[in-house]
């Protein structure tokens, strides 16, 4: 996107007509629901919702594709992915590493095992500055104790997950509000479909309605 005007529009001209020419492919529209989202009067924040996409852009899609957040075997395997080549404790168990952390997105996982990783890391290099600074000490005072400089840092424990769980959560409420609303729709869509007789009856019964309100409140009976 381009903050001249005209240029945005040549842009994505120009990314559709190679598109075309290297077709098949895919062309990716990050947070398309930031300017396609539907039209409710008010701003809001690109939620990555389809349900929140306007619906005239959504009927001139042929097909809709939805990515939900992974489940728990697929929470374990992209563990797997970010912590390949990674020195891990005995004590670390993925599996219910996937079991307790519901909701989490992709990203979300990713960011997690980097927060984990980090602390093992800040250690050593913490370790290694006080070596550092003890071996500048004992270089003018010979009675400073030596301090050996630490070979390689630890492996990534348990508890190192557990503290970055504390730190890391699941993408906001967003995540859960997408999983209360595609439970929504699945549940409205579930619903029975109103037939055609119900829809005359329904019809009827608004009509008799508006005569009812059209010929007024009836005269008061009289009393013998």
């Amino acid at each position: 996107m381009s903050k001249w005007f005209g240029e945005s529009q040549k842009l994505v001209k120009a990314a559709f007509s190679l598109a075309k020419k290297l077709s098949p492919c895919i062309i990716f529209i990050d947070e398309v629901d930031s300017f396609m989202g539907a039209r409710s009067g008010g701003a809001s924040d690109p939620t990555y919702n389809s349900m929140k996409t306007d619906a005239a852009f959504l009927r001139r899609m042929p097909r809709t594709f939805e990515v939900e957040l992974p489940d728990a075997a697929q929470r374990e395997q992209i563990l797997r992915v970010h912590l390949r080549g990674e020195e891990l404790a005995a004590d670390v168990n993925l599996t219910h590493l996937a079991r307790d952390t519901v909701h989490f997105s992709g990203s979300d996982l990713k960011e997690l095992c980097r927060a984990a990783l980090m602390l093992p890391l800040r250690e050593h290099i913490d370790a290694f500055q006080a070596a550092a600074a003890a071996a500048a000490a004992s270089s003018t005072d010979q009675s400073a104790p030596a301090v050996a400089h630490p070979a390689s840092k630890r492996p990534v424990s348990a508890a190192d997950f557990a503290a970055a769980r504390t730190r890391v959560h699941a993408t906001g409420a967003t995540a859960y509000a997408y999983a209360n609303e595609h439970q929504a729709s699945d549940q409205h869509s579930s619903s029975p479909a109103i037939t055609p007789e119900m829809l005359a009856a329904m019809m009827a019964m608004g009509m008799q309605h508006i005569m009812q309100q059209a010929a007024g409140p009836p005269p008061p009976s009289s009393r013998r």
